[in-house]
């Protein structure tokens, strides 16, 4: 389900920047629909994911790109940048 979840998002009309919180704890931000490349096609009627991504992040000033297993996203979260409240669970 994370899969569909995380293709939404991107596609997205008004994109907002969110979190993958990995199994381990570690979060990657997602900042932009274009840092993340992200597999699909339709078939049937229904959306097949490929079962693992690229995100291109920014740490530190540089560029790192992280290629993610989709069974290790435990959880997504929202950021809210504007409201002071940090992150909040959205997913």
């Amino acid at each position: 389900m994370l899969g569909e979840d995380i293709y939404k998002r991107i596609k997205a009309p008004e994109f907002r920047p969110f979190y993958l919180v990995m199994a381990s704890g570690e979060r990657v931000f997602v900042r932009h629909p274009d840092s993340i490349s992200f597999t699909s096609t339709e078939y049937k009627g229904k959306r097949i994911f490929g079962r693992s991504f690229n995100v291109l992040e920014i740490k530190d000033g540089v560029v790192v790109e992280r290629y993610i297993s989709l069974p290790m996203v435990a959880q997504i979260l929202d950021e809210y940048p504007l409201d002071g409240s940090g992150l909040q669970n959205a997913g």
